[in-house]
């Protein structure tokens, strides 16, 4: 399929000369996995983290989340997350009390918690850290009757996944 311009006019490639100037690229990306089940605990504890990450001054950091969650028991259940940082620099990312905000189950249900956004912008403790360092992404919940990537019984199973990511942008 060739590629067209808005105006239907054919296009050879797309170069970075082409974009537009004030568009945000990423420029290094980190990812992490749970490969196992992870029973909810009722104050922040690190699930995931990815060590080595570099932050220049000037550069924006961009968090990603996908963590499928199982309530057990009867209920609503919440959860929450928060990311926190060392290293040359070091720090929590997030409000004080549910971190990036309440996530809501109720019963023996799943939910599948998602976030994306730019933590150099936060509005409560924005990312401000600058050298190399290890990022933790922290979960809480308001019960311990749950889990993280895994089934009701704690099992991980290949559907019951939890990913992490961290982008270096513009």
């Amino acid at each position: 399929m060739a590629l067209t311009k808005l105006n239907n006019a054919s296009l050879s490639a797309v170069t970075s000369a082409g974009l537009p100037a004030d568009i945000s690229l990423f420029k290094r990306a980190y990812h992490a996995d749970m490969p196992s089940g992870f029973n909810w605990t009722t104050g922040f504890a690190t699930i995931m983290s990815i060590p080595n990450v570099v932050v220049n001054a000037g550069e924006k950091v961009y968090l990603s989340y996908c963590i499928s969650t199982r309530a057990t028991g009867t209920g609503a259940k919440h959860t929450g997350y928060r990311l926190t940082y060392s290293g040359d620099s070091s720090g929590t990312v997030a409000d004080n009390g549910w971190g990036f905000g309440i996530n809501d189950t109720s019963g023996n249900n799943w939910q599948l918690d998602t976030n994306m956004l730019c933590i150099s912008t936060f509005p409560h403790t924005p990312f401000t850290g600058t050298g190399t360092m290890t990022f933790n992404l922290q979960g809480k919940a308001s019960t311990n009757n749950g889990y993280w990537a895994a089934e009701h019984n704690g099992t991980h199973q290949t559907y019951t996944n939890a990913v992490f990511s961290i982008y270096v942008g513009n």
